[in-house]
């Protein structure tokens, strides 16, 4: 999907099942001297790099129009979604890239991530680290730390989907223990936030399914309606997480209703209830795989309700779309 000597592995990690583009032209041509013929810069709109000044985000170019344009990208990147992705790489640290693609080191990185700002916490969970991880990862914590806090939650998602395929190299125990770990720093202060269920719900979604047997989905659900009360739950925790202005989040809510043709009463979200969010999406997940794209929509109504989705939504959105199997483009508008 990308596209640069830093992302190759992580094309390999997002939207693709199969081996690197390398490996799998010398299985059919194996005297390839490994070199790419030349195109124009009209074909190579996708690939071009990252102009100076990017930082963050790729730019207007790649915010999806509207909820329709967002739900026609699901699981089909097009030529904005790659640019998108490819400005989030080259953008991201060089150091924090590398980290990604070593099973030591990507371990560190992601437990960086899931490091409180704030004391007793931030010690606590350093103090279990160093009683619980194993002792090639916690000297690459201490030297990933400060350049993973200054990442934004954008930037910390795409690390995370690059350190994918080193994460899979681990052996059946050290994922287990990489996995409690992450759940204890997690847990640690007691609640969860917003960007710490996304983590792990793509952990999850990515890592399970190669280490245990893939759960499965029996999808025997064919109407949203039947799943209307999860549908209205889900749709509340996006709106509430939108504003603080409850108008606005029983617009937003209103229009992913809408959506759905459905006449669930809003349940206003004082704080992010991740058990709420799992129940609604366990429930979920057993719709038909066609009743889900208008699940999304519905999602991408109310987070775009106001033209511009908040960044907790954009979260969120990832979340949702890896636990109902539906993946996202890297950028679903800012």
């Amino acid at each position: 999907m990308f596209f640069g000597a830093a992302a190759r592995r992580f094309a390999s990690s997002l939207f693709a099942t199969h081996p690197p583009l390398e490996d799998r032209i010398r299985a059919i041509e194996p005297r390839w001297n490994g070199s790419f013929p030349t195109v124009s810069a009209t074909q190579n709109r996708a690939a071009e790099p990252a102009r100076a000044g990017t930082a963050g985000f790729a730019g207007a170019a790649t915010t999806p129009a509207d909820a329709d344009e967002l739900v026609e990208r699901v699981g089909t990147p097009d030529g904005d979604s790659l640019q998108a992705a490819q400005a989030l790489i080259s953008t991201s640290p060089e150091q924090l890239r590398d980290a990604a693609h070593d099973p030591f080191e990507a371990r560190a990185l992601i437990y960086s991530m899931l490091i409180d700002p704030h004391e007793p916490v931030r010690s606590q969970q350093l103090d279990y680290l160093g009683q619980n991880a194993e002792r090639g990862v916690l000297p690459h914590l201490d030297r990933l730390r400060e350049a993973v806090a200054a990442a934004d939650s954008e930037h910390q998602l795409t690390l995370l989907e690059m350190a994918m395929p080193a994460l899979k190299e681990l052996s059946d125990a050290q994922y287990r223990r990489f996995m409690r770990n992450a759940a204890q720093l997690i847990t640690a202060d007691g609640h969860v936030e917003v960007f710490e269920w996304v983590l792990h719900r793509v952990l999850v979604k990515d890592l399970k399914g190669h280490f245990d047997a893939p759960g499965r989905s029996h999808g025997n659900v064919r109407r949203i309606s039947q799943r209307a009360d999860e549908a209205g739950k889900l749709l509340s925790i996006l709106a509430s997480q939108g504003s603080s202005d409850v108008t606005a989040q029983l617009d937003a809510y209103a229009a992913g209703m809408a959506e759905l043709n459905l006449d669930v009463p809003f349940s206003k979200q004082e704080v992010f209830d991740y058990q709420r969010m799992n129940h609604a999406l366990g429930r979920l997940r057993e719709l038909k795989p066609l009743a889900k794209p208008a699940l999304i929509k519905a999602c991408a109504r109310t987070i775009m309700a106001h033209g511009n989705a908040a960044p907790q939504q954009q979260a969120l959105m990832r979340g949702i779309a890896a636990t109902l199997d539906c993946p996202l483009p890297p950028q679903l508008g800012t």
